[in-house]
């Protein structure tokens, strides 16, 4: 029964992803030459979805493939509040709840141990939740 309630966790926090990214205009622009040049939909549903799940397996996952997405989201939405997450990290620590800021700030370093537990899927929705706040 967990596994059924894990596996649909990852399928909604996929889809808060992908919803969020297509709401990005880096996603539109990364979409639009990645189908002038291939005459095929991108993957890039695929690829987050894929971040998700392994993101929420091992530690390593989260912060390879996981969090690079979860950036591009946090540099997004601050920019809109006028915040530079790299360049002015104190006032984009402010904006961000701290599980948030844990993922992206930019001194985040590696996991000492890549195999272990990744991001529970209930800190992973409240991280989405808090990313698509500074979309609005």
């Amino acid at each position: 029964m967990n596994v059924i309630l894990g596996v649909l966790a990852v399928l909604v926090a996929a889809g808060a992803v992908r919803a969020l990214s297509e709401a990005l205009p880096f996603a539109h622009h990364r979409r639009d030459r990645h189908a002038e040049t291939t005459h095929e939909e991108p993957a890039d549903f695929a690829r987050i979805g894929r971040a998700v799940a392994s993101g929420t397996a091992s530690a390593g996952d989260l912060h390879l493939r996981l969090r690079p997405i979860l950036r591009e989201v946090a540099i997004d939405g601050l920019r809109r509040h006028g915040v530079e997450l790299d360049a002015d990290a104190a006032r984009a620590q402010e904006r961000l709840a701290p599980a948030t800021w844990e993922l992206v700030r930019p001194d985040r370093p590696a996991p000492a141990d890549a195999f272990a537990h990744g991001l529970p899927a209930e800190q992973l929705d409240l991280v989405l939740d808090d990313l698509e706040a500074l979309l609005r």
